[in-house]
């Protein structure tokens, strides 16, 4: 690898951002993989479509099939680019042979499904290497940015989806009224090749146009990932420093012979002219400043720069006082009063919020439950006096005479007053009727509980569905009833 002619900046990046490179990259030579690609890419695209014309479901595999092959053009016009080496259509037409010949089954087949394809790619198609060597390579590349190349295949291919559906959802706005077509009907061939339509070439069209736009920016960022990991494992930055120090060097060296000639003569002749120089006496004040500055303005020492920094006064230290007319005694007097009223006001400030708080709880009122005390709920009236004696009874001759509502409505009424008057239980104000249901499993037993439920869904039914129970089932609920309300009974 030429490090040398590389245009982009050579230095160790994270994944996102190496992808980032790519798009840049891809940006930069849009014109040059756009030549390439309609010029070689589109034409087999076409070939495809007419061919498989009677099989819509094969033409859109076949497409996403051989995105690796496509990809190989984009990649070649960017990796020339890359080393300065600017690509025109007829040299890619050139380079055909040898795309061929870079391992274009092991993409389609080995690679295919691989979350670093893209990444890859440029191991087969530049590096040319195959088997054992191959295999390795790709081991020791994907060690990093694996996670990063996952991610650039995923948003490409929602980015295509959304393309695709996007194409069909405008079609369909700008359809006149009169017009009853469907686009939608375009995906039934995709699993029924019976009911063609003549607008097949819609869909698979909408989605090689998404593949000719996002497959060049895969590329590109599956190269700069590429491009990354060599950074990162062969040192490439370092290189390129090396070597433009040596450009450097081998650049100064007439002027070291120059300089080498002009030092031999100053030896010469130094001897014969008085030599005036300024020598820094380090026992003397008054030559060290010109001495300092002398030395600070050479380049070597770079520039110069002015911190500040905030440090933690050394209060042990006896300071003069910055007013003589105050004593040290009363100073510290009034560091301890103020102190003092600091700490007081903390602690009042603290109580305030206290007392504030506990006299808003107090003034919060507590949540309203369903016990003795509340004779409503869900509009229901749970007063005990309301209930007739033999609820059960009551029930059966309300159902008997076609009033299923009102007979599940004893029932129901009559398990709440029991549950909540006999045995206590508390329901807030705002639950609903399931959320009894649960209140009632975690504090009663298995046998009541599901009576309870039972009782709910058949009461919920009849009021709200208006779906009342057949009799069998009302008779069964009423002989489970009785004995798991009865211990309860108020």
């Amino acid at each position: 690898m030429r490090t040398d002619r590389v245009q982009v900046a050579l230095r160790r990046r994270e994944g996102f951002e190496a992808i980032d490179l790519g798009f840049r990259l891809a940006r930069a030579t849009a014109g040059s993989v756009l030549k390439s690609w309609l010029g070689l890419v589109v034409p087999v695209a076409v070939v495809i479509l007419f061919a498989l014309r009677a099989h819509p479901f094969w033409t859109l595999f076949v497409l996403w099939w051989l995105r690796p092959v496509f990809g190989r053009v984009a990649l070649h016009v960017q990796s020339r680019a890359v080393f300065d080496e600017p690509t025109s259509f007829l040299g890619t037409l050139r380079a055909l042979p040898d795309l061929a010949r870079s391992g274009i089954l092991t993409s389609l087949f080995l690679q295919r499904l691989s979350p670093a394809r893209s990444f890859l790619l440029p191991v087969l198609q530049l590096e040319g290497l195959r088997g054992a060597a191959r295999r390795e390579r790709c081991v020791v590349l994907a060690r990093r940015d694996l996670g990063a190349s996952a991610a650039l295949l995923s948003a490409a291919a929602h980015f295509n989806a959304a393309l695709v559906l996007g194409g069909l959802l405008l079609a369909q706005m700008l359809l006149p009224e009169e017009i009853t077509w469907d686009v939608w009907e375009l995906f039934l061939p995709l699993v029924d090749e019976d009911v063609a339509r003549p607008g097949w070439v819609l869909l698979p069209g909408l989605y090689f146009v998404g593949v000719s736009l996002v497959e060049p920016l895969v590329v590109a960022g599956g190269f700069g990932l590429y491009l990354n990991r060599r950074v990162d494992l062969e040192g490439w930055d370092i290189d390129l420093a090396f070597r433009n120090l040596a450009r450097r060097v081998s650049g100064a060296g007439k002027a070291s012979r120059a300089a080498g000639v002009a030092a031999t003569l100053l030896l010469v002749i130094a001897p014969l002219a008085p030599l005036r120089a300024e020598v820094c006496d380090p026992g003397s004040p008054a030559s060290a400043r010109p001495c300092i500055e002398s030395v600070l303005a050479d380049p070597d020492f770079g520039t110069v720069r002015e911190e500040t920094r905030w440090s933690l006064r050394d209060f042990a230290r006896d300071e003069p006082s910055s007013a003589p007319w105050l004593p040290r005694w009363l100073g510290d007097a009034l560091a301890v009063v103020i102190e003092i009223a600091l700490w007081a006001g903390l602690a009042g400030l603290v109580a305030a919020v206290l007392v504030a708080v506990a006299r808003r709880i107090e003034r919060t009122p507590a949540e309203p439950s369903t016990s003795s005390g509340v004779t409503s709920l869900f509009g229901l009236d749970l007063d005990p006096r309301s209930l007739p004696d033999d609820l059960v009874a009551a029930a059966r001759a309300a159902f008997a005479r076609g009033a299923a509502v009102e007979a599940l409505s004893l029932l129901y009424r009559g398990a709440l007053v029991r549950l909540t008057e006999g045995d206590g239980l508390e329901i807030p104000q705002s639950a609903t009727e399931l959320e009894c249901v649960r209140l009632a499993r975690r504090a009663h037993s298995p046998d009541r509980t599901r009576v309870f439920d039972e009782l709910t869904r058949l009461w919920l039914a009849a009021r709200y569905a208006d779906e009342p129970p057949s009799g069998d089932r009302f008779e069964a609920l009423c002989r489970r009833f009785e004995p798991a309300f009865a211990e309860a009974a108020p």
